[in-house]
Formats: structure tokens, sequence, C-alpha cells
């Protein structure tokens, strides 16, 4: 009779938890546990109700007690185990996924809380193998098989490279969430497969936010523009943007700019506050606290400079900040969100027959990157020697991050350093911002080894250290020719490599994140530099290797035009901008749609 009663209750527990009526799921939970207090399952099912309560702690003592229980019941690990990951308590969370993996060796989700441990504890290596061994088990988990193959190329692993690349795009196009849209950008995928990523992730992410109506825009004397970004400090994204801010129109404009990065304040926070009209730092804000303190300042236009990069906050945008709203610049490819009206871009990284695979309409500008023209630009003699560079030789320069190479570049760099007798390869003695040294000494000796395969002494490829802006701006003086990566190209790199008057060789490539590189060089009145396949790209740069003259036109060239070349006038950009803001604005109060157009 007492195990009739305690399941129905259970039962109805169960029930009404699906309904979300958590508080009396919890009562009924209590009630059948005075019945029956040594019941795991009951233990474990109100412990998943306290996760929806948002009672942490209290859950982690329920799931305990569940398998104290009963050691064998791998739910209670698993969802302990995912608490703790939860709540960034990624030591706890890796014990009991073991625990759980020894007790159900093919459990895809032990493994893949395992992976996701393991990668904020910074041991990639074992990551990447968790990540492999959740999807084999189970390959519906959302975000694994992306996360895996990022890793992998982060570190420069390149073994199974290939295979695993083709079946991370096979799920893609089954319909899976199987990679974050950023991770995807950096693969060989299509502009339709990055579509399809996007929606899927901020469909399921994000759609489902409930979005409060935005009042009817109110009028005034100024257009409010309000950038958004968790990178107003040192980072990419400022040192392109700062100048812009600085030079907007005041008479027209006001210019707001909203930060929620946890970064610490630098000299770049600094000069950021003193160019924006109002800077505001909504980082502690929830999601609807901090759209109402936005849609207060009465901002016409919404500036996302994040898109879906590491700690943006897409959800402030679906609920609707802005009257217009604004992918641009962090994040090359679309966002996927219907809140998102608009996209800056240009006609090279997003051609009219591209437009298909956007959800936002598209705003091509001359160039659509904005370069700071108050940069730095540190002149005199720079020494190849203190650089570890050898004196006399030909120094190709690869400064993009690790992950950007693939085997697909590599092979046309090594026949280059075969053929130009005694050069040499200068890269990056970093994957990205690593926070573990052993990073660094894994992706530089993975490298030497495939250098090796490929018949190049390791001793050939040369790793810079990281430093300071201003001295690695200098330092690209010592280089010959900067190789561009081809799916992912440069961006910021780029810009900084012209900057300094060092030319890049590069491929058009089929997606955004990889006709970078030729927007920039086209708009620095370099565009003989963009080539069309990669037979074109070894013929061009062995070329200029081994013609200095050629080489040495090039670099004049861009001494020559620096100063007045589109790519560095902030002013024109700020023309631009401001024009195709003026043409949003304009085409919302008349009450149509957005729509494509160009400046």
């Amino acid at each position: 009779m007492m195990t009739r009663s305690v399941g129905g209750l259970l039962t109805a527990a169960n029930q009404l938890a699906e309904q979300g009526r958590l508080e009396e799921a919890l009562a009924s939970y209590d009630h059948a546990l005075e019945l029956d207090p040594n019941s795991a399952v009951t233990v474990n099912s109100r412990g998943v109700t306290l996760i929806a309560l948002e009672r942490i702690e209290d859950a982690l003592a329920d799931f305990r007690r569940a398998f104290t229980l009963d050691p064998t019941y791998v739910e209670a690990y698993l969802n302990a185990a995912a608490a703790l990951r939860d709540s960034g308590r990624f030591v706890g969370a890796l014990q009991l996924a073991n625990r759980a993996i020894a007790l159900c060796p093919d459990s895809g989700t032990a493994w893949h809380i395992r992976a996701v441990a393991l990668d904020w504890l910074g041991r990639d290596a074992d990551a990447i193998d968790a990540y492999g061994k959740a999807v084999s088990f189970d390959d519906t988990i959302e975000l694994a098989a992306g996360r895996g193959t990022f890793l992998a190329m982060y570190l420069c692993r390149w073994d199974s490279l290939a295979t695993d690349v083709e079946k991370l795009l096979a799920r893609v196009n089954a319909g899976h969430l199987a990679a974050a849209p950023f991770y995807l950008l950096t693969l060989p995928s299509s502009p339709a497969q990055q579509r399809a990523a996007s929606e899927l992730y901020s469909n399921m992410r994000f759609g489902n936010e409930v979005t409060i109506p935005l009042p009817p825009r109110q009028r005034s004397q100024k257009i409010r523009i309000g950038y958004f970004s968790p990178d107003f400090r040192t980072h990419p994204t400022s040192h392109l943007i700062a100048g812009l801010i600085e030079a907007h129109d005041r008479v027209d404009f006001e210019i707001f700019g909203f930060k929620f990065g946890s970064g610490a304040s630098d000299t770049m926070t600094q000069r950021l506050e003193r160019a924006f009209d109002k800077f505001i730092d909504i980082g502690a804000l929830s999601i609807a606290d901090a759209v109402s303190m936005v849609r207060e300042q009465n901002i016409d236009i919404a500036v996302d400079l994040a898109g879906h990069t590491s700690k943006a906050r897409p959800r402030l945008f679906t609920c609707r900040m802005a009257p217009i709203q604004v992918n641009y610049l962090g994040f090359p490819g679309t966002l996927g969100m219907e809140a998102i009206d608009y996209m800056i871009a240009d006609e090279i990284v997003i051609p009219a027959e591209h437009r298909q695979y956007y959800t936002e309409k598209i705003v091509s500008l001359p160039c659509y990157q904005v370069n700071d023209s108050k940069r730095p630009h540190p002149e005199g003699a720079v020494s190849r020697r203190g650089l570890g560079l050898p004196e006399n030789a030909f120094v190709f320069c690869g400064f993009n991050s690790a992950f950007k190479l693939t085997p697909r570049e590599f092979d046309i760099w090594m026949r280059l350093l075969k053929n130009v007798n005694g050069s040499v390869l200068w890269l990056l003695d970093r994957a990205v911002e690593v926070a573990f040294n052993w990073q660094k000494e894994e992706v530089r000796l993975n490298l030497q080894k495939e250098a090796e395969r490929r018949g190049i002494s390791p001793d050939r490829l040369v790793f810079a250290p990281r430093v300071e802006v201003s001295e690695h701006l200098a330092r690209h003086q010592a280089a010959d020719l900067f190789l561009d990566t081809l799916t992912c190209n440069a961006h910021t790199t780029a810009s900084d490599a012209l900057w300094m008057g060092l030319p890049i060789i590069t491929m058009l490539g089929d997606a955004f994140p990889g006709r970078v590189a030729a927007s920039l060089l086209t708009a620095a009145g370099l565009p003989e530099l963009v080539t069309r396949s990669e037979a074109e790209y070894e013929s061009l740069a062995l070329d200029l290797a081994t013609h200095p003259h050629k080489l040495a036109r090039l670099k004049q060239h861009l001494r020559q035009h620096r100063k007045s070349c589109t790519l560095f006038d902030t002013a024109l950009f700020a023309t631009n901008i401001e024009t195709a803001y003026r043409k949003m604005v304009a085409i919302y109060d008349t009450g149509s749609p957005p729509e494509h157009f160009s400046i």
C-alpha cells in the first residue's frame, strides 16, 4: 500500500514539475519522502526541481544523498556533476563525471561533462579526447563536436582534422546544433552552413526570450547610436574602432558606449570613456535590467560589436533595446537573429549573390572594416638578430592565431620554404590568448613536427613571443611578406601588417571570414595581391620572394599611401557609416522594413 502511495506521489510530483508548477512539485516530493525517505529516485527528482528553482546548493545536497543511498545511481552523479559544471566548480564536476563513467563507460553525457570540465581546467589534450568520446556515444549532444574540433585546431593537432571536419559539417547539414557559430567560421564551411548554424543556435538559445514591446522611437535633434561590447579594453575590436568613436559627428549624432565585459579597465578603456558622450557599464545588470537601462537612453540604433563571440550578450538584442539593431565588426557572419535588422559589410566580403545567406539586410560600405588612423606607427630600424631572425634570409610572416592554420596553407608554406633558399617562416608563439604556457609549447612542437613531415627543418620556423602592441607593430618591419590563412583570414592582423608597410598575399574565399583580407587589400590599393586559387597564391608568393624589386614596389606603395588610402581614412569611414545610419533611420521612420542598400 505504501509503495503505491509513494509511486502515486512521485508520478504526481513529476507531472507538476513538467507543468512548471515547481513549488507544488517540491511539496509532493517531500510528502513522498516522508513515506519513503530512502528512495534515491525521489531524492534525485527533488534535486532536479531545486535546480529549476535555482536552489543549487540544496539540489547538490539532494544529488549527493541520492548516490549515497544508491552508489550505482548514474543519473544522480550526472546531475550533481552538471550542477557543479554549470556553477563553475570544474574540479568537482570532473570527479563526479569520472565516477559516472566508471559505472557507465558509454554515457555520452558523462563524457561531455568531463570534456567541459577538462576544457575549463586547461587540460585541452584530455578535453579533445573526451569531446570525441562524447560524440561517439551520442552524436546529438549540442556543440560538443564543434568544440572538440576547435580545440584540436587551437593546438594545431591535425592528424584527424580532415575526418573530424567532414563529420562535423555532415552534422550541421543534418540540422544538428553541432558547433557554436564562431567555430564554424574557422572551418571550410559554406555561407549556407554558417547561416543554418547561426539560426539554429540563436533559435535554441534565445528564440523564446520574452520581449517587451518597444515604445515608438522618440525623434530628437540627434540620432543616438549605442555601441555594445565586452571588449572596450586593449582588444582588436577597440583598436579598430577607437578612432571612429572620436571622429563621429556630434552635430547630428550622440554616441553611447555600453560595456558588459569583465576585463579590467586599461588605457584603451580610458580613451574610449573620453570618446563616448556617455559610457555606461551594464555588466552587472540582469538582461531585463540592462534592457530597461538602455531603453531609458532612447537609443535609435544599437550596434552589436560582439555577435556570437566570447562574453557576448545576444539576449540583450533579442529583447529589442532599440528600434534599429545592427551586427558589425566583431563577428564576421550572420547572427541568425530576427531581432538584428542590418549587417555592415562591403561588396567583397558579402557580394550581392551572398545576401541570401544572411538574416540581416546588408549595408555595403566602400570597405567594411574601420581603422584608427591614430594608431602607433613605430619608426626606426628593427634588429632581426634581436628578434631571433636570420639577418639575410627571406622572412615569410604568418601572424594569425594558430587556430586559423590548417594543413591546406601549411603545405604551401613548406613548399615555399623549400623553394626559397634559407628562408624562414615567422609565426606567433601562442595559440590565442592562452592561459597555460604548456599550450604554447604544444602548438610550437606540433607545428615543428608538421614541418618535419614535409621535409623542412624545425629551426626554419621562428616563433615571435607576445609583446605590447607598439612593439608588435614595429617588428613587422623585420618581415618581407605576410602569408594569409585561407579559410579564416587575417582581420585586424591584416590591417596591422598593411599599416606597417608589410604586403599580404591572400586568396579570395567562399565566405565572409575568408574574404576579409581581399577587402582590406583592395581598400589599400593592392588588389593584385588577392589570388583566386591555391596555385595562384603559391605562385605569387614565390614570385615576390625571388624578385626583390617587385616586393620593394609594393612596400613603397604602402608607405606612400598609408595616410590617404581608403583603408586607413578614419574620417571618411565615419562619414560613410553615418550616412548609413541616417538612411536606416529614414527607412524606419517611413514605416518600411529594413532593406539592402549601398553607400
